[in-house]
């Protein structure tokens, strides 16, 4: 599983909804695809690192494109002994947020949440 943290984004959006992203990267720089949000901006959230994360599962063509570019990008990152930050950086482009949950889960003291993918 790859882990996306979108950085520079710190409000604008609620845990559950989904965004597409599309990311640059080979010959597949016209395709987007949908993620869901895996973490509440920092204005409601314990958590105060910025912007936010998605997970992309390497399922299909393309998120295993990803995942192998962010690889080979690592990869290169450990040759040249650069330090920081072990992700790979990429550009991104986003549309959304959209949907999400349309109760207020802040009013409740505790939430249980089921989650599914559809085939």
């Amino acid at each position: 599983m790859t882990l996306i943290r979108v950085h520079n984004c710190n409000d604008g959006w609620l845990a559950g909804q989904h965004v597409r992203l599309r990311v640059f990267f080979s010959d597949r720089v016209f395709e987007s695809h949908p993620f869901t949000i895996l973490s509440a901006p920092p204005s409601h959230s314990c958590l105060s690192s910025p912007g936010f994360l998605l997970a992309a599962r390497s399922d299909g063509d393309w998120t295993r494109a990803l995942n192998n570019s962010r690889q080979q990008q690592e990869h290169l990152k450990i040759n040249e002994k650069s330090e920081g930050d072990s992700g790979a950086f990429v550009q991104v482009m986003l549309d959304g947020p959209y949907r999400g949950s349309s109760i207020d889960l802040g009013l409740y003291e505790s939430v249980f949440l089921v989650a599914g993918v559809l085939n």
